[in-house]
């Protein structure tokens, strides 16, 4: 059998114990909350990540749309960017993934070609961090280009005022 037929008949126990691992990282009352409500009008992010993180497994397993883990993994980090996580902590939710995967698949050393098969999975996530990370980088500067122009928007008019009020005297 190959991995990732092993992955596929998993992946719902995979995906579930994923998303409780993602939650644990929030302190907890809101990780209970975001763990027990997915509502996606009660709970957005809760909603998110219930959706978005069974389609990135889906897409790690087997490849299909990159535009799809883009998005998936794109609405996973535009939370994570405004919450109080650093760099490393907002995109390192999928080395928790390959720390479950590794628990769930203990594989037999003597089976090198399933063992190439489990690097290539593990390669996959590797480069879905690269993505995200990426993708965090931009968010965070639209976030600080965003604040530079509230911040220059408010002083800017008071600049204005006082150049129009004392500026005129010279």
């Amino acid at each position: 059998m190959k991995f990732h037929e092993i992955l596929e008949q998993r992946k719902s126990q995979i995906a579930e114990k994923w998303l409780k691992a993602v939650i644990e990282t929030y302190p907890d009352e809101a990780g209970k909350f975001l763990f027990e409500n997915k509502n996606q009008f009660g709970n957005p992010v809760g909603y998110t990540f219930s959706v978005r993180l069974p389609e990135i497994l889906d897409e790690l397993i087997v490849p299909t749309d990159p535009q799809k883990l883009n998005t998936a993994i794109e609405d996973i980090i535009k939370i994570r960017t405004v919450q109080d996580f650093s760099p490393s902590e907002a995109v390192g939710f999928f080395y928790l993934l390959k720390k479950i995967i590794r628990k769930e698949y203990h594989h037999d050393e003597k089976d090198k070609m399933l063992f190439g098969e489990v690097l290539d999975f593990e390669s996959r996530i590797d480069q879905a961090v690269s993505l995200a990370f990426d993708i965090y980088v931009g968010l965070k500067e639209k976030v600080f280009e965003i604040k530079a122009g509230e911040v220059k928007a408010r002083y800017g008019k008071m600049v204005d005022r006082l150049n129009e009020k004392y500026g005129e005297r010279e």
